[in-house]
């Protein structure tokens, strides 16, 4: 303890200071303390907690409602408090699996009017100039990458097409010379044909899981690249 004017060291039960004669200020005394042999124990948390239950004299008590995990549980028992908190976070969950998300019948509505009006034709182009990008070689990121984003210009849907040029990376690919010696006599003109047939059948609705398997493999059949 140090006085406040001088900063001179105090004894313990000084009154002035010995250096300045500055009065000690002595601040409320401490609590007592107390023995942690005597405080009641602290509940353990991950094991179930007895119930506890005020009724009136001679009333049974109400058996514990069982909750998930406590099919044969006894009467009065209560789950530990974790598995209470995740029980009602998975019941008031949006995303929930036991919830069921309505559904957008006017989002439909509006997709569908507007494949018919627009989706089918605007589709085409989008192809068409996809694919004039990809044949100059330079372009073909770009190509590839118009092609992944064509449900969007179909149906307004926000899938993308995963095309298989960064999957499986340790997959040994077709030597780089026989793959442009490919494209440049067969993979420019066999790519389009192959991507007016996935259109076709994307615009069936039916054949429209095939069409975006088909756009997925547009990278094989222009380039031979391995998926």
């Amino acid at each position: 303890m140090e006085c406040l004017e001088c900063s001179a060291p105090l004894k313990a039960n000084a009154s002035h200071c010995l250096e300045c004669g500055s009065p000690v200020v002595l601040g409320p005394p401490a609590p007592p303390t107390v023995n942690a042999a005597f405080l009641p124990p602290l509940p353990n948390y991950a094991q179930p907690q007895a119930a506890a239950r005020s009724q009136p004299f001679g009333v049974a008590a109400a058996p514990a409602p069982l909750m998930r995990g406590t099919a044969n549980a006894p009467i009065g028992y209560e789950p530990p408090l974790l598995q209470q908190w995740m029980s009602q976070w998975r019941t008031n969950s949006p995303t929930s699996p036991n919830t069921a998300a309505p559904l957008d019948v006017g989002g439909l509505l509006v997709r569908l009017v507007y494949f018919l009006f627009v989706g089918i034709w605007a589709s085409q182009l989008w192809i068409v100039f996809a694919w004039l990008i990809s044949i100059t070689i330079i372009g073909l990121p770009l190509g590839l990458a118009m092609v992944r984003v064509l449900p969007q210009v179909a149906f307004l849907s926000p899938r993308r097409i995963r095309t298989n040029e960064h999957a499986y990376t340790n997959t040994p690919q077709t030597p780089f010379g026989l793959r442009a010696i490919y494209f440049l006599l067969i993979g420019w003109w066999v790519s389009f044909i192959w991507m007016q047939l996935a259109w076709v059948a994307g615009i069936t609705i039916i054949g429209l899981p095939l069409a975006l398997g088909m756009f997925a493999l547009t990278p094989t059949i222009a380039t031979l690249a391995r998926p």
